[in-house]
């Protein structure tokens, strides 16, 4: 993500790129840095009665597993979700409703637990697992995705969409770094448009003024 001119093999050079290495490694472990996350979940926005597209920003604080199973707590993300669509059925079976839903969502983890987004997503509070997720997601969507909908294999809809961090010694503006949508998952996107969805587009503007390019 991040380029660093070379220094001049000398010691003083040497000693000077390492002190922009360290100092932007702190900066990105600062609790002021911002990581924005998008997503392509497996939903409409509304879960258990909430419609989630109505919140606005919004906070969820709840435990996560680690690899090894063990609970771990204190695991805080703030949640946007930005657009949701019912996608045409496939092969006119208008009745299955099961990789039919998907919803574009924006997650900035405050904390950094493992797979702590993906785990959010798919917890019971919001109930939109990530596209492609083998380890939290559902496997009968991710098929039905790969399948029919362009979803590469082995690949989990979660990109790191932007950066920001504080000012250093080194970079006294601070850093904003955007990295547009992947090719594949435009791909996913402009397929969709096709189809008549219209989610991309009802996106693009709230994704563009969060700074996310696509």
């Amino acid at each position: 993500m991040f380029a660093f001119a070379q220094s001049n093999e000398t010691e003083e050079g040497g000693k000077e790129s390492c002190g922009v290495t360290k100092s932007l490694i702190e900066s990105m472990q600062s609790p002021e840095a911002t990581k924005t996350y998008l997503a392509l979940c497996d939903g409409d926005g509304t879960w258990n009665g909430v419609d989630y597209l109505q919140k606005g920003w919004f906070n969820l604080d709840i435990p996560v597993k680690d690899e090894y199973g063990k609970v771990m707590e204190e695991c805080s993300t703030d949640i946007r979700f930005i657009a949701s669509k019912v996608l045409p059925p496939i092969e006119n079976d208008v009745e299955n409703m099961e990789g039919r839903k998907v919803s574009i969502v924006l997650a900035r983890p405050s904390t950094g637990k493992w797979h702590q987004v993906r785990q959010h997503l798919s917890s019971g509070t919001i109930g939109h697992a990530i596209l492609g997720d083998a380890t939290h997601g559902r496997s009968r969507t991710n098929r039905i995705w790969k399948a029919n909908r362009n979803l590469v294999k082995e690949r989990t809809c979660l990109h790191l969409a932007r950066v920001q961090l504080p000012p250093t010694e080194y970079t006294p503006n601070g850093v904003d770094v955007s990295c547009p949508l992947p090719e594949d998952i435009m791909k996913m996107l402009k397929r969709m448009e096709w189809q008549g969805s219209g989610l991309l587009e009802e996106a693009r503007p709230l994704l563009l003024a969060e700074g996310i390019k696509i």
